[in-house]
């Protein structure tokens, strides 16, 4: 399901009272800096049975997290998110302050004292049961300063931020299933990296095969240009050896550099019919293949056609209705 909210459904001047009401859940929220008159707040969320995610631009907010408020209302979720602009502050138990800037991540543990403070901001986070975190760090959750510096060691961090960064961008553009879709993968690679991270051994092999391959698929996607790009480079990056990056693409029943031909050449193919000036041979070597003829052979193999029918095709609706 999802949701959309603004302060300017608020009555004039009750707009901070309104978003408090609506928005701070599990956060008790400092008169705002500049005056309730001048606060604005919007998000839209999705809400699925195993989280939720959040997406929201505000005015500039603090506030605290009690043990009394804890008390009261037994604790809560774990929340993962990235700072889309703004900055944002946050002291956690061990009074160590982490900052984040625009396009690093942060956390929040409703279930252990805290303070926080945001100038005004954009963010995006994702919301899920403690339990479902706590299971991935096989144990209580650390702090949260001890788990964003966790974090952002991993390799596989570019990614999440990457990823969450991306949902947040194209979520308008979603269907609701979409939504939903991309939504799991993000949860999917933020366990998968805190199981690697806190894992008793620090076995990078117990991460999830399927997210190994999503997110490998999502590097080719990004880096398929690179005439560089091999299994070897795509493990380091993932932080894997190649025989499990191969484990993960033989489960979806392809290999790696299947992958990388099929997205070079989906690529090749829509900038051919996009780029009506450019030379083939220019698309082709730009899209990783450094041989013409071999690129010919491949494109005609995989689409049944030559590059240079896909042109004509394009050309010859354009010339009729001219």
């Amino acid at each position: 399901m999802t949701l959309e909210v603004s302060s300017d459904d608020a009555r004039p001047g009750e707009a901070f009272d309104y978003w408090r009401n609506i928005a701070y859940y599990q956060f008790d929220a400092d008169p705002p800096p500049g005056g309730a008159d001048g606060f604005r707040a919007r998000a839209k969320a999705l809400v699925t049975p195993g989280g939720s995610l959040y997406i929201y631009q505000s005015s500039a907010v603090s506030g605290r997290r009690t043990a009394r408020q804890i008390r009261a209302d037994g604790g809560g979720g774990f929340t993962i998110g990235l700072v889309l602009s703004g900055r944002r502050w946050h002291q956690d138990e061990t009074q160590v302050v982490t900052t984040a800037g625009p396009g690093q991540l942060f956390c929040y543990d409703a279930e252990r004292v805290s303070r926080v403070k945001w100038t005004d901001h954009e963010g995006v986070h994702v919301a899920l049961p403690r339990a479902l975190v706590e299971a991935a760090v096989s144990g209580p959750l650390p702090p949260a300063s001890r788990i964003i510096q966790t974090l952002n060691r991993s390799r596989l961090a570019p990614f999440l931020c990457s990823q969450l960064a991306l949902l947040a961008r194209q979520f308008d553009a979603l269907s609701e299933r979409e939504r939903v879709v991309m939504f799991d993968v993000s949860v999917d690679l933020f366990l998968t990296i805190l199981r690697a991270a806190f894992a008793a051994d620090g076995d990078a092999a117990a991460m999830d095969l399927r997210t190994y391959y999503t997110t490998a698929r999502r590097l080719i996607q990004e880096r398929y240009a690179d005439h560089g790009l091999t299994p070897e480079n795509i493990a380091w990056a993932l932080g894997c050896s190649r025989s499990t990056l191969y484990r993960a693409f033989r489960a979806h029943g392809t290999t790696v550099a299947r992958c990388i031909r099929e997205v070079r050449l989906q690529e090749a193919k829509r900038r051919i019919e996009e780029e009506a000036d450019a030379p083939i041979a220019t698309i082709s070597a730009q899209c990783g293949f450094y041989d013409p003829a071999h690129f010919r052979r491949l494109f005609r193999e995989h689409f049944d056609m030559n590059p240079s029918d896909v042109r004509d095709m394009v050309r010859t609706p354009a010339r009729q209705s001219s």
